[in-house]
């Protein structure tokens, strides 16, 4: 998703979410999640490099949130190891209200 604006994501998001089945179907996003603050110096320097040759983003939580909830998507759990800088999203299709 880090390679995508966010009207792409929504887009792609949109297609995957007609899909699924609110009680089995899950999607995981294996990405970054950039803290709000204090960004080390690699994960900042990816992030331009994303605008820079992609004009996408490295996202913090937030502005993932924003994403999700553009297309219905609501978050489970957010997996992560120290062993990676990466997180997995786990999201599933919100219920119909």
């Amino acid at each position: 998703m880090h390679d995508w604006q966010d009207e792409k994501c929504i887009s792609i998001l949109r297609n995957i979410v007609t899909a699924m089945d609110p009680e089995r179907s899950r999607i995981l996003i294996d990405d970054f999640v950039v803290p709000d603050t204090n960004v080390d110096w690699l994960t900042a320097c990816l992030d331009l490099c994303m605008w820079l040759f992609f004009s996408g983003i490295e996202r913090t939580m937030p502005q993932w949130q924003k994403l999700f909830d553009a297309v219905g998507l609501e978050v489970v759990q957010v997996h992560s190891t120290t062993l990676s800088r990466s997180k997995v999203i786990e999201l599933r299709k919100r219920p119909e209200a």
